[in-house]
């Protein structure tokens, strides 16, 4: 007999005893009924219909992520077709069905369906994937270059990702050594100062490391080119006002074993100083004693007061050499002068300047 079909069942009461006796069954009656009637077919829910079905839910793998990606959304199929709802865990939260990265690290998906009045719940599924750091940009720039010997240059590191502001530390290195301590970040920047310089060197390698923080990547930059540093200008002697038409003396042309020159000539964009002291040794003879110091601010050529090496001189004419670094080489330089009438010339690799003097003077003496 099938659960789908309507049985009418007569239960009828059966004495037992010498003689059978048939009657109506009476409420609460204890006695045993006899149907005639296999009750084994039939369902014995709640309801008195099937019971509740199974479920499963289709909830495929999520891709790894970045931080800083956009919200992304998911989805996931359940058998019985009811919806599917999600929770979140770990670095990352969902509303609906759009998950929200909120760091670097993983996340967890856990899809759920709790089933109705013909469904039992369907088991979880989650999907876990990573998130991983974001990348950074470190960029470094100086607050004066080129700058000037004794002169405070501020360099500062600026860590950029579009991702967000990173966080943590930067720290500065200054010609391969590390320059003070990590200096942490104030929205992506961090700044170190010096006064220390040196134009020997010049220019001055500087880059900035930065660290990472929990959500972002270290990165290093580094100051393109370098921190240039110029020897100061000289301050040119002060020229005295005549009070009188001085007699014109005639041009003597030296003939001793010393130069000496400080002054100012005109070059292409401005003015270019020199100071040098350049002489024979009395005691020993073919020894070189002095120093040349030249800057043509224009140019961006200069140095600071470097050994003379070689000194010749001819009448009222000089001519004397050192080596000296540009850039990254060593660079000869050669200084012509002459001290009737005065003039100066310079020669280092490819740059040229000659003139005669706009202020000092060159002496040639015994």
């Amino acid at each position: 007999m099938q659960n789908d079909e309507t049985t009418t069942v007569n239960a009828q009461q059966h004495w037992g005893g010498a003689a059978d006796r048939h009657g109506p069954v009476r409420p609460g009656s204890v006695e045993n009924v006899s149907t005639g009637v296999d009750f084994a077919n039939f369902l014995t829910s709640a309801a008195g219909c099937a019971a509740k079905a199974d479920q499963q839910i289709t909830f495929g793998p999520l891709a790894n992520k970045t931080f800083g990606d956009p919200d992304f959304t998911v989805s996931a199929t359940a058998s019985s077709g009811l919806p599917a709802s999600f929770t979140a865990s770990g670095q990352c939260t969902v509303s609906g069905n759009l998950v929200h990265i909120t760091g670097a690290g993983s996340c967890a998906i856990t899809a759920s369906q709790g089933g109705d009045s013909n469904y039992n719940p369907a088991p979880d599924v989650t999907q876990t994937f990573t998130v991983a750091k974001a990348p950074t940009i470190t960029a470094v720039s100086s607050s004066a270059n080129p700058s000037t010997l004794g002169q405070n240059v501020t360099f500062t590191a600026t860590v950029t990702s579009s991702a967000g502001t990173p966080t943590g530390t930067v720290q500065f290195v200054i010609d391969g050594s590390n320059f003070g301590g990590p200096v942490t970040l104030s929205n992506g920047t961090a700044q170190t100062s010096t006064a220390s310089l040196t134009v020997a060197g010049s220019p001055h390698s500087v880059s900035a490391t930065y660290s990472g923080d929990a959500n972002f990547f270290g990165s290093a930059g580094s100051l393109p080119g370098g921190q240039t540093v110029n020897a100061p200008t000289p301050t040119p002697t002060p020229t005295p006002s005549p009070t009188a038409t001085p007699t014109p003396t005639p041009c003597v042309p030296g003939s001793g074993n010393a130069v000496d020159g400080i002054g100012t000539i005109a070059v292409s964009g401005g003015q270019a100083s020199f100071d040098f002291h350049v002489e024979h040794s009395r005691r020993f003879p073919r020894q070189i004693i002095g120093f040349c110091a030249f800057n043509d601010p224009a140019s961006g050529i200069g140095f600071g007061n470097r050994k003379v090496t070689s000194l010749r001189i001819n009448g009222n004419h000089a001519h004397f050499t050192g080596t000296v670094r540009i850039g990254r080489r060593m660079r000869v330089f050669t200084v012509d002068v002459d001290d009737c009438p005065d003039t100066f010339t310079i020669r280092i690799g490819s740059y040229f300047a000659s003139g005669a003097l706009t202020s000092g003077d060159i002496v040639l003496h015994n």
